[in-house]
C-alpha cells in the first residue's frame, strides 16, 4: 500500500526538523548518526509514552548497540532495547512505529504515524534533550579519562594501608579484650588453673 501524500508532507517536514538541527537522515546520508546518552533517551521514551498514551511505559528498558532497532522484545519478557549508537532520528521513528502498533494506526506509515513522530521530534527539540544528551556523554567522557598508572596504584595502595589500619586496631582490640579476660580469670580462679 502506498503512502499517502498527507504523510509524505508530514515526514518531509520531519526531515526537514532534523535537517535544520544538522542531524542526518534516515537511509538517506552518508553521515554518521551522533550516539545519544541512555539515561537522557529513557526520559525521553517514558516522558512521550506517557504524554502520548495516558499511562506509565510498561516496559523494563535495556541499552542496545550494533545493528538493532529501539523496539520492545516480548521474548524477554516485554524488555524494551533503545539503540542508543542509532542516533535520536532512528530511535524516534523506531519507537514512533511502537507506539503506532500499540495505538492499533491504521499501517505502519499512515499519516497518523507521520504526524505522531513529527510530535515525538517536536517534544525532544523543544525540552532540550539533544543539548542534555550532549551535556551528559561529555561528562561521561571526562570521567573516563585515564589518571597516570603511578596515580592509580599509589591511591590503591592507601586504600589497602586503610584497610589494613582497620584490621590491625580490631585485632589489636580483640587481643586486648582477650588478656583482660585471663587476667580477670586467674584473679578469680588462680588456684584451681595450671598453665598448660
Amino acid at each position: 500500500m502506498k503512502t499517502s501524500q498527507e504523510a509524505i508532507g508530514w515526514y518531509n517536514k520531519s526531515n526537514s526538523l532534523w535537517e535544520s538541527k544538522g542531524f542526518p537522515i534516515r537511509f538517506s546520508s552518508n553521515l554518521k548518526n551522533e550516539k545519544v546518552d541512555f539515561n537522557t533517551a529513557k526520559k525521553v521514551i517514558r516522558g512521550f509514552w506517557r504524554k502520548e498514551m495516558q499511562r506509565k511505559l510498561p516496559y523494563n528498558i535495556r541499552e542496545g548497540s550494533g545493528n538493532r532497532n529501539t523496539w520492545v522484545n516480548y521474548n524477554r519478557g516485554e524488555l524494551l532495547t533503545i539503540n542508543t549508537e542509532s542516533g535520536w532520528p532512528n530511535i524516534i521513528h523506531d519507537f514512533s512505529h511502537w507506539m503506532g502498533f500499540r495505538k492499533n494506526l491504521s499501517r505502519p506509515h499512515c499519516v497518523e504515524h507521520a504526524i505522531m513522530e513529527w510530535r515525538f521530534i517536536k517534544y525532544v527539540l523543544d525540552n532540550g534533550y539533544i543539548e542534555k544528551s550532549r551535556k551528559a556523554i561529555l561528562e561521561a567522557s571526562k570521567k573516563k579519562l585515564i589518571k597516570d598508572i603511578v596515580q592509580v596504584r599509589y591511591e590503591a595502595m592507601l586504600k589497602r594501608e586503610e584497610l589494613w589500619g582497620v584490621k590491625l586496631r580490631r585485632a589489636t582490640n580483640g587481643h586486648a579484650k582477650v588478656l583482660k579476660e585471663l587476667k580477670e580469670y586467674e584473679r578469680t580462679h588462680g588456684e584451681r588453673l595450671s598453665k598448660v
